[in-house]
């Protein structure tokens, strides 16, 4: 799931703080984060309340939050509590501070370089802090990689796809699961930054990384499997070019996370129009991911 980093520059920032009821955080917290990232909110901060997000004061628009959350209020009442001025800080500093591991049983950790680990995991995956997301902690990212784990003999010598890849760490999951060849996509200048960057912590030669949408998705590319950690609307919006790129045999996989649970029937509908059916799904706080099997022989 791909969204915006602090950045180290000397711009003044605005905060902006929204009160969400705390029986309807979940999920709204990740919706208006995802909501604000399409605003060029930088950065995101969960509170007692509800949430804090930051943006340059330049791109600063109080009539498109105001916008944002009226839309929202039929659903759970939203409040805009306060707007901040704020200067520019070492915001890598401070993820520093708040980002610690995460952990799948002791198979997999993600970790930053910073972290010192003792104990034994399967899988190490190092990603630099510079972002408010895509750390692994969210639940659409920490379900795709279980999903990912659990489907770990599908992998080896594989062709995999990372549409949206964000910080890379669903890229690195398939390139460490043995996958022999892992393209990333993504639209973000910075997430395309960010993934080389991970990639090379990460020592791995196996990762072709592009900057872009579905429009960049190499026509005569066709994989394995497709991993789309983005959101509903973007899924959909992708669906037909993400099926195109699959390979046409007998089993291909597309896993799809950033749903919640009210959105499956949408995206089995859509799934259905290109023969697809759904054989897997995992769920935690709302958000699920689901497992599409393509069954069917080339013609």
């Amino acid at each position: 799931m791909s969204e915006q980093s602090f950045t180290n520059t000397t711009e003044t920032y605005i905060v902006i703080e929204i009160a969400i009821p705390n029986t309807q955080r979940t999920p709204y917290t990740d919706i208006l984060t995802a909501e604000l990232t399409v605003l060029q909110y930088e950065g995101f901060e969960e509170t007692a309340i509800g949430l804090k997000a930051y943006i340059p004061e330049n791109q600063y628009d109080a009539k498109a939050v105001e916008v944002l959350l009226q839309r929202y209020k039929a659903q759970v009442p939203v409040q805009l509590l306060a707007t901040e001025t704020i200067e520019q800080q070492n915001w890598n500093q401070v993820w520093e501070s708040n980002f610690p591991p995460m952990k799948l049983g002791n198979q997999v950790i993600v970790k930053a370089p910073f972290h010192e680990v003792t104990e034994h995991f399967d899988h190490e995956i190092i990603i630099s802090p510079e972002m408010a997301f895509g750390t692994g902690h969210h639940e659409t990212t920490s379900l795709m990689l279980a999903k990912m784990l659990d489907m770990r003999a599908h992998f080896p010598e594989k062709k995999v796809l990372d549409f949206g890849c964000g910080t890379g760490i669903l890229a690195i999951m398939a390139s460490l699961l043995q996958a022999k060849e892992v393209m990333a996509i993504d639209y973000d200048p910075w997430s395309y930054e960010n993934t080389l960057k991970n990639i090379h912590l990460n020592q791995l030669t196996n990762i072709q990384t592009i900057l872009g949408s579905q429009e960049q998705i190499p026509k005569d590319a066709h994989f394995d499997i497709i991993l789309a950690n983005i959101n509903r609307n973007v899924i959909l919006q992708s669906f037909d070019a993400l099926v195109a790129a699959l390979k046409q045999q007998l089993t291909t996989y597309l896993l799809l996370s950033g749903i919640l649970q009210k959105d499956i029937p949408a995206i089995e509908d859509k799934a259905n129009t290109h023969n697809l059916k759904c054989v897997d799904t995992l769920v935690k706080n709302n958000w699920t991911v689901l497992v599409l099997q393509k069954s069917f022989l080339a013609v």
